[in-house]
């Protein structure tokens, strides 16, 4: 649709006869564009004249010509010898600072040379190794001696045995476990002998032999069995030492048929089923003489000991008991 407008009349857009020198469509939506684009648009219309009145959006943001006038060159100037000047005393520190520490270290290094101090560290580690070194040869030394004398005059020489043969004590033959026999025999003779002969065996356990001797023992065949010990008199038992051969004083070094793991019980008579006082385990590392608490003792007062051997070291056949002891005090 075309139509005419006083304004664009009054501007000469108009002929004097009054046809259109200039017409324009009437758009259905309206195109919004920026300041610039209008002036830009004014300047097509009235002319180039106009072109130079434009300014872009980033000059009005930041106008230049405010923050550093261009008729003050003396300002720019002189901020850019401040600048200089920062930079120049920072350099100054700097340069001062690492002379500093070249001194320092030099200094230092006058006094105490690099090369005296890994010596003197060298030197005090080298001391230190064997000082260490002797340290632990007296260590082994100290337990050497610790053996010999256990095997000569073992701890529990010096507390009451109850389970000794020389003050009343007895074995229990019927209720212990028979006695390892290495030969198969047959007869009436050899069933008599061989009755006496493993009361004798049993009976070298409470005989409190010192030292020990390789092969004056009692053994039972496999690693379980059992020995009832009659107490000399009635006892409250708190401790009990268990005596085997070291690997020094075996003939073959081999200790596999001493007891491993054992349990104690207390007994009023020789049916009684037993109040159990504790489990034992004894070292074949250790010394000859082995003395433990019970973690079970009982306050009460026990005529019978039992001894119940688990199993062994890793002896299939046997297992060798050479000392058994009782220790504990007796009822008030």
């Amino acid at each position: 649709m075309f139509r005419t407008s006083l304004r664009l009349q009054e501007m000469g857009y108009y002929h004097p006869d009054g046809s259109r020198s200039i017409s324009y469509k009437e758009r259905l939506y309206r195109v919004f564009g920026y300041r610039g684009h209008r002036r830009r648009s004014r300047s097509r219309s009235h002319g180039a004249d106009d072109a130079d009145d434009y300014v872009p959006l980033w000059k009005k943001s930041f106008p230049l010509d405010r923050m550093i006038p261009s008729s003050h060159p003396v300002l720019i100037s002189l901020l850019l010898f401040l600048v200089f000047l920062g930079l120049l005393h920072t350099f100054l520190k700097l340069r001062t600072l690492h002379q500093e520490v070249q001194t320092l270290h030099y200094r230092v290094n006058e006094q105490v040379p690099l090369a005296d101090v890994m010596s003197n560290f060298t030197t005090g580690l080298s001391g230190f190794t064997r000082m260490f070194m002797e340290v632990k040869m007296l260590r082994q030394e100290v337990q050497m001696l610790q053996q010999q004398m256990n095997t000569y005059a073992p701890l529990a020489d010096m507390v009451p045995n109850f389970a000794s043969e020389w003050l009343g004590a007895k074995i229990i033959h019927g209720s212990s476990s028979e006695t390892y026999q290495p030969t198969e025999n047959s007869g009436i003779l050899s069933g008599i002998t061989s009755f006496l002969f493993s009361s004798n065996l049993r009976r070298v356990v409470i005989q409190e032999q010192t030292p020990l001797h390789p092969g004056n023992c009692w053994c039972f065949s496999g690693g379980e069995g059992h020995l009832v010990v009659s107490l000399a008199q009635p006892a409250a038992v708190s401790h009990v030492t268990l005596g085997h051969i070291s690997k020094s004083q075996s003939p073959t070094g081999n200790t596999s048929s001493a007891p491993r793991k054992f349990s104690v019980y207390g007994l009023w008579n020789t049916r009684d089923p037993g109040v159990y006082l504790g489990t034992v385990t004894y070292n074949i590392d250790g010394p000859s003489f082995q003395t433990s608490r019970l973690g079970n003792p009982s306050e009460d007062s026990f005529c019978y000991v039992k001894l119940q051997v688990h199993n062994n070291w890793g002896n299939k056949d046997y297992t060798c008991i050479y000392s058994f002891k009782i220790h504990g005090s007796t009822s008030t």
